[in-house]
Order: C-alpha cells, then structure tokens, then sequence
C-alpha cells in the first residue's frame, strides 16, 4: 500500500547493509496484511554506491496457478496423476519459496502493526507472554528489535512498549536503553 511503513525485509537489509553487494534481491516470500502469499522482488537504487531507494514489486500470482492447476488437470486426470506421478513443489522455479525457517516479508498498514508483529515474534521465539515478561528479557527482546531495525521506524519506541506491556515509567526506561544502545536522539 502506498504509504506503508518499511517491511521487516527492508528493515533487515537497511540493518545488514546486504544492498552493498547485491543490487537486487529477487523471488521472496511476502505476506499481506491480509495474509495472502505474494511473490516479491527488490531493487536497489544507488547513487555513487550509496542507497538511496528501493523499488519492490509483490505480485499476487495466486490467479495464475489456478488457472496452470486448471489445465494441468485437463491433460492429466486427477487419479492417474495422483497414482503415478510425484511432484516436489518446493523445487518448481516459479514457486516462491517460504521455507518455514525464514520468515516471510510481511505487509502491514502502521508503524505500530509493524512493531506490533515483531514483538509478537520475539515473544514466540522466547516462548513467553508480554505479561509475565522480566526486565532482562525485556531487554533482550529490545536488543533482538534494535538488531532487526525495528527502532530506524520513527515512533516505535511507543508501540514496542505498549506492545511489550510497559507502563509509562518503564516506557521511559525502555526509551533511554534504545538511545543508549542505537545511538538515537533522545526526541520523546
């Protein structure tokens, strides 16, 4: 959507600096907002090797396999192909691939869905809810969310908090790690 914040796939390669070597990344998995598969392409604009855009194309191709599905079926009979032949969909060229152990790039309509999302990401890799969370583990989430470049999205600190439960003197707190850690300008 126009006027959508970065993705967590942007924001990684914004952290990891990958665009300094390749000048495009192509064929990934995305995820609408609305959960739908998307194939996804990024280019990388440069000016005197220095990013300054990216153009990124996700291409619902949903449609399109339908329809190959459709004929596929009309030159093979279900049973027949079922019975005799095997297909490795994983290894088809032209099937995004979504390995279960990456996440996918995913879409979403604010700065606080986008913060929202990772949170909730963290929470699950750690295996523990926002509210029962300890200071330490807070702040290892917010060192994994400052890594992901969750912070370079101006108003995140706010919502990383909310979503992390904190009250308005541990925002505070929060806040203050996250300028010591990223080097931020202490703007609240």
């Amino acid at each position: 959507d126009v006027g959508a914040p970065l993705t967590n796939v942007a924001l990684k390669i914004l952290m990891d600096k990958s665009y300094e070597v390749q000048d495009y990344r192509l064929h990934y998995c995305g995820m609408s907002a609305k959960g739908k598969v998307l194939r996804s392409s990024t280019m990388f604009i440069k000016q005197n090797g220095k990013l300054i855009g990216m153009l990124c194309i996700n291409f619902d191709d949903s449609k399109y396999r339908e329809a190959s599905d459709a004929i596929l079926k009309l030159c093979h009979p279900d049973r027949f192909v079922e019975a005799h032949v095997q297909i490795d969909e994983s290894q088809l060229p032209d099937k995004p691939a979504c390995p279960p152990a990456v996440s996918p790039e995913s879409f979403h309509n604010s700065i606080g869905d986008v913060a929202e999302d990772a949170v909730a990401n963290e929470l699950s890799r750690l295996g523990v809810s926002a509210d029962r969370l300890t200071p330490e583990e807070r702040l290892k989430i917010v060192a994994s969310l400052k890594e992901g470049g969750i912070f370079l999205l101006k108003g995140a600190v706010k919502d990383v908090a909310a979503a992390l439960s904190c009250s308005s003197p541990v925002y505070f707190s929060l806040w203050n790690f996250v300028v010591c850690v990223c080097g931020l300008p202490k703007v609240y």
